[in-house]
């Protein structure tokens, strides 16, 4: 996992915030030399304009992240469930589903954690909650939020859920929590939880790693989002 593919990773991971509808199925991306910076939507149904646009959107913000001369490009596919989604390309976002690529998931974990062990708290605390979420995100799940000790070595992830919260989802967000800490480099320790908050309620818009998209942002500001 080389540097471009991290940058194409948490540009599209920040791009993503507050636009993921229950609908989109999955958001992958590559890097490569010839063909440059890569984004594949998934939907489930159909694609109207408004979806076109939104990916549009998405892609030209995260492609911001590289230099204007890296090509581009976007690709918006309906791929109705349960149809496999190809296991190509580097997966950013995975809603929950029946029948999950877990493999893949586990593979790019392998390759994952030999790469940030060096990295500054910011891209580790990212990538570890990116990868975390893969196939564990359903319609409930408003917000996740990571952030890092003074001492860079504790690491907390936060997730909150609309309405109460059901045995699937405790379940989902334990797994989630549990593979958060074992994604961390081995001397990292890792505080994690997950809490009811309804919404409008407002929640936290601190180190945002996910933002599902609501009628209006009901957002905290409690500090500088993330760059």
């Amino acid at each position: 996992m080389n540097d471009d593919l991290i940058t194409a990773l948490l540009s599209t991971q920040r791009a993503l915030w507050g636009e993921i509808t229950p609908n989109l199925r999955a958001v992958k991306v590559d890097v490569d030399a010839k063909n440059g910076f890569l984004i594949d939507f998934y939907y489930d149904g159909a694609i109207d304009e408004s979806i076109e646009d939104s990916a549009v959107c998405i892609a030209m913000e995260a492609s911001c992240a590289f230099p204007p001369d890296v090509p581009g490009a976007d690709r918006e596919i309906r791929l109705d469930y349960p149809k496999e989604i190809p296991l190509d390309k580097h997966f950013v976002y995975l809603r929950n589903e029946d029948a999950l690529p877990r493999v893949l998931i586990h593979e790019e974990k392998d390759r994952f954690t030999r790469q940030i062990a060096n990295r500054h708290p910011r891209g580790i605390a990212l990538l570890a909650a990116l990868h975390a979420l893969l196939g564990k995100v359903t319609p409930e799940l408003r917000v996740a939020t990571v952030d890092w000790d003074q001492s860079e070595a504790i690491f907390y992830f936060r997730l909150y859920y609309d309405h109460e919260i059901s045995g699937k989802n405790i379940a989902l967000a334990k797994e989630a929590l549990d593979d958060f800490g074992n994604f961390l480099p081995e001397e990292k320790i890792s505080d994690v939880a997950f809490y009811r908050l309804d919404y409008p309620n407002p929640v936290p818009y601190k180190n945002l790693v996910y933002q599902r998209k609501e009628p209006a942002h009901a957002l905290t500001y409690i500090g500088p989002a993330i760059t």
